[in-house]
């Protein structure tokens, strides 16, 4: 081999050489997306249950919770009782829509779908049980159409059934037609802790009764510290 042929060989084994670490450390460097650091969080609280309202298939699977500890649900309400899956109506009934958002969301969810209750109607009812938790935090995405409810109320029922709004800091909040997070802490509230009948009512108001808007929802989840 020439001198000129071997310093062509070295000059390829080098190219090829750098363009494999090259491409080693592109896949290395290429960043992780963390959906929800929750750093306003208190340390040491663990997820209980978690709505990603990704999954509408069949339309009952909305309701579903993503992740659960234990048997939650939840359902939308008027005044005459719960509502169903819209299936092309436009007034009072529940549908995903295709308007998520990443904030609050866990275990790696994507911001695909979120949940869209319409208008005119009451509340959305979330059955929580907390068995083994405590210290419990509500938290989730939520904003209004320009005709949907402006203001949300929050009630729980330390039995199941009846509802109240006592030792919160605060029982209602504006709803803007921007994604925003919400958290409700739950800490002073004593009944709230290891309860399998916990629930707590989102009341619709200033704006639920219109024929048309609806305000919509995204990574609701409830977190607690274990007992």
């Amino acid at each position: 081999m020439t001198k000129t042929n071997g310093l062509h060989v070295l000059l390829v084994v080098a190219i090829l050489v750098l363009s494999a670490c090259t491409k080693d450390r592109l896949i290395v460097e290429v960043p992780v997306q963390v959906p929800c650091e929750c750093n306003d969080l208190p340390s040491g609280v663990q997820l209980i249950h978690y709505w990603s309202f990704n999954d509408n298939s069949p339309p009952e699977a909305i309701f579903t919770p993503t992740y659960t500890t234990s048997q939650a649900d939840m359902m939308y309400y008027g005044q005459s009782g719960a509502f169903e899956f819209c299936d092309g109506a436009t007034q009072s009934c529940w549908e995903t829509v295709n308007d998520g958002t990443d904030i609050n969301a866990r275990n790696g969810a994507s911001d695909g779908l979120s949940l869209r209750l319409r208008n005119p109607g009451s509340y959305l009812e979330v059955t929580a049980p907390t068995d083994g938790y405590e210290n419990i935090i509500l938290r989730y995405a939520t904003r209004r159409t320009g005709s949907g409810a402006q203001a949300q109320q929050i009630f729980y029922a330390a039995d199941g059934s009846n509802f109240i709004n006592a030792a919160l800091q605060e029982t209602q909040y504006q709803v803007t037609e921007e994604w925003e997070l919400r958290q409700i802490d739950f800490s002073n509230v004593g009944g709230a802790n290891n309860n399998p009948m916990f629930k707590v009512r989102i009341v619709f108001a200033d704006g639920n009764e219109n024929d048309s808007g609806n305000n919509r929802f995204d990574n609701l989840t409830f977190d607690g510290s274990a007992i």
